[in-house]
């Protein structure tokens, strides 16, 4: 990993192949916290290519939990919400008015544990 760090530090794009292999080695719990830290700092100084970000996300995508969620009829108004700003909720309020068109709606944890279709979370 130092030498991927290094590399980076000196402004010069990584393969695909290098990239996976960095993403691979963070997302399997091999890097300690700190080298992650340099490494993420480092991409963020030189600015990430197309072909880093490409290959990231598929290690991600890779790795992302797969489980069942339904037919493909369902949707998800779900916002992260917390913010502690006080803000309205705009994906509480879409529920609201989506509730109005179709009654049978039910909240995603409940969907996840009733259906049978197969999605990931990255």
């Amino acid at each position: 990993m130092k030498s991927i760090i290094n590399k980076i530090q000196d402004h010069i794009d990584l393969s695909f192949d290098e990239m996976q292999l960095a993403m691979n080695e963070i997302m399997t719990g091999n890097i300690d916290d700190l080298e992650i830290e340099k490494f993420l700092l480092a991409l963020n100084e030189k600015g990430p290519s197309e072909e880093e970000i490409t290959a990231a996300a598929s290690v991600m995508k890779e790795k992302s939990l797969k489980f069942k969620i339904g037919d493909g009829n369902q949707i998800d108004t779900c916002g992260t919400g917390g913010s502690g700003i006080h803000t309205f909720n705009c994906s509480t309020a879409s529920s609201f008015v989506a509730a109005l068109e179709a009654p049978q709606l039910q909240s995603m944890e409940i969907k996840q544990f009733l259906a049978n279709q197969e999605v990931q979370i990255f």
